[in-house]
């Protein structure tokens, strides 16, 4: 079986340039084109030596032009010749003619050749040998077969010429067999050498074309032994030694071959079909190398089609550049180069005539375009005109298109859409390879498909018969085709994924030692590490990607192989390793779609949570440095906690105190970027869920953070900032108000919906409104009801908060009924939301008369174990209750123990013992 590389180099066989060469053993001479097919005359039997008539000066200045190759002027002085029409004999206007076609012939002018003997059809056999020979150039074959068919059937039409062209028209029309047999015959039949040699060579040619490689090695082995002098023909044998070299498999003999059959010194018109043969092989070859080596023959190839510019094939140049710029922007090569080139290309093929220079310049403005999306939209124009055979080879481009584009979606989080995409993807390269099943892209066509397949996880039956379709591909290719069986085996759920990830792994490791430039080898290293992580092999995986390399140089790693070796390192708890790949990827790879994750992933959750300098200055950075990332709601919220919390180091040193107005800052930046991101669609579809959350949430700390600042805060500034908060709380409220059927097993967002609630009531109450605060906690209770929920931290709080509001209302048994329902679950409250609770429960107790219960509640508040205000608020309650005892010593001694405790207390304690004892006090 032919690699693809070789099968790269026949679809751009050159053989046809020679085909289409002159039909003539004197190819390339300047002979007189009197000569008849098939005869010996020599130049005495010229009507040139006949004529005694004045025309002899100008017949011989029109042999001399075409000896000169000044082909206009002597077609110039034809023409002023048959000007005079009485004046010119009939032989020396049939010469004329003769001349005029041999020009327009030896110019490449086959149009004019076709037009001109329609005028004038001609009969002798010279004639008819050119005028086949410029049908069959222009894709005329009918046509052509016609024409030889009437010389064939002329007595004189027998000769060596004839059947050579015969053989060359059916070459042209894929019938090598048949092709083969007219050019043996001119073996058998020749007494001309040149005709020989024509004939051996293109018998090399039908056997290449035929892909017969034993027939074409004998034949090649035969040509070999003539020792050629000709240029022309040691060009042809250099080309056709190249072609042997392709068949064998050995790529770079090929092209040393194809260099020497360039290098020859042979007419433009031998040399332009070689130099793009050239050309594409070296794209061909670029393909399959990488680096500077990919780069070297880029290069290569695009000086090849710039000297065919040179030589005047302006637009098979222009096209052979097109395509190579194609090629290069598919393989990342040289971007820096391609930049500066590409405007230029594209404006060329614009100004080109022809379809195929539109549709290449098209094909170019859309891989230029820097956007996915606009790159999808001029595809879709491109296959929208195009006609059905050029649908399925632009479906190719666009499935590659499209794969690319799924795997960006991927790994920027966009899940859903990364699915269409290869859905689509996979859509395509199918129409491609029901059209082509013999391409030399199938192989690259269906390895895409069948990633197309694991990224939907649909078509993996289809996939794997594709695969086991592969397995007598080359060497790289079939190591790839194995990772991929072991892929889909394991997403599949099979028996046997280790089994055929190992043999997948001695396929690699046999192909690497062959050819470790080959990039299929990177992804079959990548997938079958992939595996051997999901499969839970860590060190295998681990081992595989470094490829043993101890000192662990990251440079030859891409992206997606860092960010595995990163999960490894964090299933293996490496977590200082984990850190520096990651780092890696978001330093050195800050154009791939994996560096804005792995750039907030460098630290984990728990250390941004831990608030250390390091980690919140990351933050910072990131926030700074990756404006498009999904995670910067995240990273904001993550700088407002940090800001909310006192920092200390491990030594107890002050690093800063909380600020509030600064989390503030953070949290409204949350909330507003994440409507940034929204507005700019860059929010994966699977995210937008989570992190509208997370925006609630920042607006809610947002209304916290201004309701804490509120109660540290007197007076106006009080009131302002009670204000902010319970305007954002209400707006919260609004926005999150559940239907009557939305209970939290459907609504995601009740949790922030009853945080807003109680905050609401909390500031209503603050700002002296508690029929408003009451409105707004019977409703949380309501909805909390209708959800069945009866412990927990919502019912817990909207129970504390409503005895609150009973005691200012001296509805004291309900108070403690409340209290009692809320002290079931306080799982989740501070110490001293408990203490508080328990100091409700005292004053409850005190009011109803019920005093040593009362009592005994507050000592168990002062005698917590805990540093908190209520504990002395609760002695200053003790210190009541003894006084209404008429308990006065004791009521002296706590109120002077309060006294010594300073602050406010100090002031209260001294005012209520001054009410008491007067200036008696101190005696």
């Amino acid at each position: 079986m032919l690699s693809s590389i070789q099968k790269n180099c026949f679809c751009f066989l050159a053989a046809a340039a020679f085909l289409e060469s002159t039909p003539f053993q004197e190819a390339g001479s300047n002979a007189p084109p009197i000569y008849v097919v098939g005869t010996t005359h020599s130049t005495k039997d010229s009507p040139l030596l006949s004529l005694q008539t004045g025309l002899s000066p100008l017949l011989n200045q029109i042999e001399e032009s075409d000896l000169l190759g000044n082909f206009d002027e002597a077609q110039h002085l034809i023409d002023q010749l048959l000007e005079k029409q009485s004046a010119v004999p009939p032989p020396v206007k049939e010469y004329l003619f003769k001349k005029k076609l041999w020009l327009y012939f030896k110019q490449g002018n086959d149009f004019q050749v076709a037009a001109l003997t329609k005028k004038e059809p001609p009969d002798d056999p010279f004639s008819l040998l050119m005028l086949s020979a410029a049908l069959r150039n222009l894709d005329r074959y009918e046509e052509a077969d016609a024409v030889l068919g009437k010389l064939l059937s002329k007595e004189e039409g027998q000769g060596d010429q004839v059947l050579l062209e015969k053989g060359n028209l059916l070459l042209k029309t894929k019938r090598y067999i048949e092709a083969d047999s007219y050019f043996e015959e001119v073996l058998k039949s020749s007494t001309s050498s040149d005709a020989i040699e024509n004939a051996s060579i293109k018998r090399v040619i039908a056997a290449f074309l035929a892909q017969d490689q034993e027939k074409a090695s004998a034949a090649l082995d035969a040509l070999q032994s003539r020792k050629l002098t000709d240029p022309l023909y040691r060009s042809l044998l250099f080309y056709l030694n190249a072609q042997e070299h392709m068949l064998r498999g050995n790529t770079s003999l090929a092209l040393k071959s194809l260099k020497e059959s360039v290098r020859q010194k042979i007419a433009d018109d031998m040399l332009k079909p070689l130099l793009a043969e050239y050309g594409h092989y070296s794209i061909a070859l670029a393909l399959e190398k990488t680096g500077k080596e990919s780069e070297e023959l880029f290069s290569q190839a695009d000086q090849a089609f710039l000297t065919l510019i040179a030589l005047g094939s302006q637009e098979e140049g222009l096209i052979g550049r097109g395509k190579n710029l194609l090629a290069k922007k598919m393989s990342g090569a040289g971007k820096d180069e391609i930049e500066g080139q590409e405007q230029e290309i594209i404006l060329s093929l614009l100004k080109l005539p022809s379809e195929k220079a539109g549709g290449l310049a098209l094909l170019l403005q859309a891989e230029s375009e820097g956007d996915f999306k606009k790159k999808n939209e001029r595809f879709l124009i491109l296959l929208a005109g195009a006609e059905k055979d050029k649908k399925s080879s632009l479906a190719l481009l666009h499935g590659f298109h499209l794969i690319r584009w799924a795997i960006t979606l991927n790994q920027e989080g966009f899940l859903e859409e990364s699915k269409l995409r290869f859905r689509e993807s996979a859509q395509a390269l199918t129409l491609f390879m029901e059209t082509y099943p013999e391409s030399p892209l199938f192989a690259k066509a269906a390895l895409s498909f069948v990633k197309a397949a694991l990224g939907t996880k649909e078509h993996l039956p289809q996939a794997r018969k594709i695969l086991a379709s592969l397995r007598d591909k080359d060497q790289p290719e079939q190591a790839l085709a194995k990772a991929y069986e072991a892929r889909i085996a394991l997403e599949n759920g099979d028996d046997n994924p280790a089994a055929l990830a190992n043999t997948a792994l001695e396929s690699y490791e046999a192909a690497l030692k062959k050819n470790p430039d080959n990039p299929s080898l990177k992804e079959a290293r990548f997938i079958l590490a992939s595996s051997l992580y999901q499969m839970e092999e860590l060190k295998k995986a681990k081992a595989l990607l470094l490829n043993g390399n101890q000192e662990k140089d990251l440079t030859p790693l891409l992206p997606e192989e860092l960010n595995l070796l990163a999960s490894i390192a964090e299933n293996e708890r490496s977590y200082d390793e984990r850190a520096a790949y990651l780092a890696y990827i978001a330093e050195r790879h800050k154009s791939h779609p994996l560096a804005k994750e792995a750039a907030f992933r460098r630290y984990t959750l728990k250390e941004y949570l831990s608030g250390g300098r390091l980690e919140i200055k990351h933050l910072e950075q990131f926030t700074s440095d990756w404006k498009d990332s999904p995670r910067i709601p995240l990273a904001y919220y993550l700088i407002g906690l940090d800001y909310k919390q006192d920092r200390k180091s491990p030594e107890g040193k002050w690093i800063r105190k909380k600020s509030l107005t600064k989390a503030i800052e953070a949290f409204t930046k949350a909330s507003s970027s994440f409507h940034t991101l929204r507005q700019g669609k860059l929010i994966p579809q699977d995210q937008e869920e989570s992190l509208t959350l997370l925006s609630f949430n920042a607006e809610l700390e947002t209304g916290l953070c201004n309701f804490l600042i509120a109660k540290e805060s007197k007076a106006a500034k009080k009131e302002v900032y009670l204000e902010y908060a319970r305007e954002i709380f209400a707006r919260l409220v609004s926005e999150l108000q559940p239907e009557t059927n939305q209970l939290p097993s459907v609504f995601k967002g009740w949790f922030l919906y009853m945080d807003a609630k109680l905050l609401l009531a909390e500031a209503e109450m603050e700002l002296g409104s508690p029929e408003r605060g009451r409105g707004h906690l019977s409703d949380a209770m309501e909805y909390l009801r209708r959800a069945g929920i009866k412990q927990g931290y919502y019912f817990t709080k909207a129970h504390y908060l409503t005895a609150g509001l009973c005691i200012q209302d001296s509805q004291y048994e309900e108070a403690m009924n409340h209290l009692l329902l809320a002290e079931q679950d306080t799982t989740g409250f501070t110490t001293d939301e408990k203490l508080d609770g328990a100091i409700k429960m005292g004053i409850c107790l005190k009011s109803l008369g019920r005093l040593d219960e009362a009592m005994n509640v507050f000592s168990s508040v002062v005698n917590a174990d805990a540093v908190s205000s209520l504990r002395v608020q609760a002695m200053l309650e003790r210190a009541y209750i003894y006084k209404e005892q008429n308990r006065l010593d004791l009521y002296r001694k706590q109120l002077e123990a309060l006294e010594r405790m300073g602050g406010k207390w100090q002031a209260k304690a001294q005012q209520l013992l001054e009410e008491q004892y007067g200036e008696h006090r101190h005696h």
